[in-house]
């Protein structure tokens, strides 16, 4: 998802129904009074290696331009197994019969305080992403509690409505 200030799109009527690549298809609109939206489906997880506008020229119009790279389906379960792992470890320390309660407590707690805290936890740490706000500032309690709700539907439909009930979207940091 990539938040803009307002963009007068001009695009064929069907741009966006067909991808290449590690993108499935894309959708753009208005989503607020000074702001635009493009919203990528894509293939598998990626994370953005590059991102930069190049400016118009003979006659084009500037461009935004992204360059995605496939991530490892192994490494990002590997980075989801560190906070499940995490998350576990702290529920076994409680001694109570009822582990999957806890655990499920423990794990929503945890998500909920490392995204309104710093935006990352440590699986987000291992990927170097994080979770903001769409003006870039980390996210409120609310808007962690929204995203975190909203994920199942998100596995479900394989797109990230989480993020966008929640006016979120994982960034990548650079190395």
């Amino acid at each position: 998802m990539i938040d803009l200030p307002q963009v007068s799109f001009q695009l064929p009527p069907k741009a966006g129904e067909r991808g290449r690549g590690l993108v499935k298809a894309f959708r753009f609109g208005l989503v607020m009074p000074g702001g635009s939206r493009i919203v990528l489906d894509v293939t598998g997880p990626v994370r953005v290696e590059k991102a930069f506008v190049l400016d118009a020229s003979d006659g084009q119009p500037a461009r935004l331009v992204l360059d995605l790279v496939g991530i490892d389906r192994e490494a990002f379960l590997r980075a989801a197994a560190v906070d499940l792992a995490f998350c576990a470890t702290l529920a076994g320390f409680t001694g109570r019969r009822r582990k999957l309660h806890v655990l499920l407590g423990i794990t929503a707690v945890y998500h909920v305080a490392c995204w309104s805290s710093t935006g990352r936890t440590l699986g987000g740490m291992v990927m170097r992403q994080r979770v903001v706000a769409i003006d870039r500032s980390t996210p409120t309690i609310g808007q962690s509690v929204v995203r975190l709700f909203a994920l199942p539907i998100a596995w479900a439909l394989r797109r990230p409505v989480h993020d966008e009930a929640a006016a979120t979207e994982v960034i990548t940091d650079s190395p």
